[in-house]
């Protein structure tokens, strides 16, 4: 549905309005005030009503949600060019939509097909544990070119050649008697009317514009998979409770501090050619000239610039990798390649999985993110407790960014975990792996890196991004440590003498600010306001309950314009600040993403 401009703008007071009023205070008026009171705050049907109660997982779009949602999304949009908008530029939420449940692909060329016939709210989800199986739903508004429209979109969605139409909903699945099911077990017990469903979905604040949920059976579905797949150990926490420790986002911190000592042994060389086996295969590095033409380009001229410059290499060449570092190498490979193994404890973890839920919506001016998911207890945490606001503070409100992670008690031997029982004969145990880090970087561990992680890291970066002008410049990172000082730098003293050379820091209390650049370390430790701001409190309002806290300011010194290419600064420009705080709350991982625009 389509929302013109008039309707944002204020209407004109006409000497009809004492009539208006006049009616309003009637009973009648009131009543019917009323009915309009509640069809204005009502969320109107949802594509959960076409899906049965055991779905996998789903993720909907509804671009005519209750309240001022819809008006503070269309001004959102008008915020930013044209060009950078889903569905073309068009101010019609719906095509938006459309080109995001479609990923941008072919079937984007089919709206004129679906145009007439599409309503305000569509999903796709994920159906059957044993098999999962993707289907998408959209809401049918009008009956005119509905069969050619489906039709349409079924030949161009790959894998979904199916569809069947019950009421207000289509649903494309692999086959029509996939789709028709797939509306018949609806009707039998719908995901809308599951007690699971409500209760995640509720958590997260209910359905938004954007609204998202995975179910138990998605548990038992990821730990199936992982037990066939065991290279999925890394990914399945971060995808079903995704809003965890192990999450990229939150999982940064402590492993740069531990990047930060790792010996540059562990590191690959980028001057170096990387050759795929002993033939004339090899893929350099690029040059100078090469990283500052890319920054200019689009991202289609990116795309043949890579599919050029890095060519395929012929089939022939790929696994037959015959390097040595022993004379056994290349026969601890013959057979069957082990891979990582999946702990019964994480199997576990995810079969006792309760669900998760999302909703994006706007919040006080903000664009908000709402994550709520069942803890999954993957055999340790990196980040814990609360006070990620005390660790923002005293860091300087010039930045272009800051992250802060009051850490776990046991957060090292977590990382040392991850990087063992990966199976295979390259293995090592945790103690050789210890045995070798200590060895490389003359710290003890974990003694010596959990003094470095002491009772919190803020990780910042500044402004002075390098720019096109600038290629291979460095950006000005810092990590500021919070703990005994003393002992901090004693340890800092180590890394410096053997595996790190290049680091500089300083120390004021109980902090200690370390990095590579003398000025911008100085300036870190000198500078204090980010958490004063009003920007800051407007993004991280719940950063003291927090143990994780992300905060970005596109605005500060013009950074953003200056990375982007100049084909993406338009789009760039309205953005203002983002903030993302982590919390766990009686066993549930609580994420909260807030986006302004100027």
């Amino acid at each position: 549905m389509m929302l013109a401009e008039s309707d944002l703008q204020p209407r004109r007071r006409t000497k009809g309005v004492a009539a208006v009023v006049a009616g309003v205070l009637s009973v009648g008026g009131l009543a019917g005030g009323g009915v309009w009171l509640a069809s204005f705050l009502s969320t109107g049907p949802q594509p959960a009503e076409a899906l049965p109660a055991g779905t996998l997982a789903y993720a909907a779009i509804d671009v005519d949600p209750s309240g001022g949602q819809k008006i503070d999304a269309v001004r959102f949009m008008r915020k930013f060019p044209a060009e950078a908008r889903p569905g073309s530029g068009s101010d019609d939420l719906r095509r938006a939509a459309f080109d995001l449940i479609t990923d941008d692909g072919p079937c984007t060329k089919q709206w004129p097909a679906v145009e007439g016939w599409i309503g305000d709210r569509m999903a796709v989800a994920l159906l059957d544990a044993a098999h999962p199986t993707p289907v998408v739903v959209l809401e049918v508004d009008g009956h005119e070119g509905l069969d050619k429209g489906l039709d349409a979109l079924s030949d161009c969605i790959g894998g979904l050649k199916g569809h069947a139409v019950e009421g207000s909903w289509a649903v494309l699945a692999s086959t029509d008697a996939a789709a028709k099911k797939v509306l018949a077990d609806a009707a039998t017990s719908s995901l809308a009317d599951s007690s699971s469903f409500k209760t995640w979905t509720g958590k997260a604040g209910g359905t938004g514009l954007v609204t998202l949920y995975a179910g138990p059976e998605a548990g038992d579905a990821a730990a199936t998979w992982a037990e066939k797949s065991p290279e999925a150990a890394f990914i399945v926490p971060a995808v079903v409770g995704g809003t965890g420790a192990m999450s990229p986002v939150f999982g940064v911190s402590p492993l740069m501090l531990m990047g930060m000592v790792a010996p540059p042994a562990m590191e690959m060389n980028a001057q170096e050619s990387h050759r795929v086996d002993e033939g004339d295969f090899e893929m350099k590095p690029l040059t100078k000239a090469e990283e500052k033409k890319l920054r200019t380009m689009t991202p289609e001229e990116q795309q043949a610039f890579f599919a050029k410059r890095f060519p395929a290499p012929e089939p022939d060449r790929i696994g037959t990798a015959s390097s040595k570092s022993g004379d056994d190498f290349e026969g601890d490979f013959e057979g069957e390649v082990v891979g990582p193994k999946v702990s019964k404890e994480l199997l576990d973890a995810l079969r006792s999985f309760d669900g998760l839920g999302g909703s994006l919506r706007f919040e006080d001016d903000a664009l908000q993110l709402t994550m709520v998911a069942d803890h999954i207890d993957a055999g340790g945490d990196l980040t814990a407790g609360t006070g990620a606001d005390r660790l923002l503070s005293d860091v300087p409100s010039d930045l272009a960014g800051a992250y802060a992670a009051t850490l776990a008690p046991d957060w090292t031997e977590t990382v040392m975990a991850s990087f063992t029982g990966m199976g295979g004969p390259m293995e090592e145990s945790q103690a050789e792996m210890e045995r070798s880090f200590e060895k490389e970087t003359g710290l003890a561990f974990p003694e010596d890196v959990k003094t470095l992680g002491g009772t919190g890291v803020t990780l910042v970066a500044g402004t002075d991004f390098p720019t096109d002008d600038q290629a291979g410049g460095s950006v000005p990172i810092a990590a500021v440590l919070h703990g005994d000082a003393t002992r901090i730098e004693a340890a800092l003293t180590k890394i410096s003498a053997g595996a790190v050379g290049h680091l500089v820091w300083k120390a004021d209390g109980d902090k200690v600010v370390v990095g590579v650049d003398r000025d911008f370390v100085s300036s870190v430790l000198a500078g204090k306001g980010l958490a004063g701001s009003s920007t800051y409190a407007k993004l991280l309002p719940d950063a003291k309950d927090a143990s994780g806290a992300l905060f970005v300011n596109f605005d500060a010194d013009g950074w953003l314009a200056r990375v982007v290419g100049k084909h993406d600064r338009a789009s760039a420009a309205p953005l203002d600040a983002l903030g993302v705080t982590f919390s766990r709350v009686d066993g549930e991982d609580r994420t909260k993403a807030r986006l302004t625009t100027d």
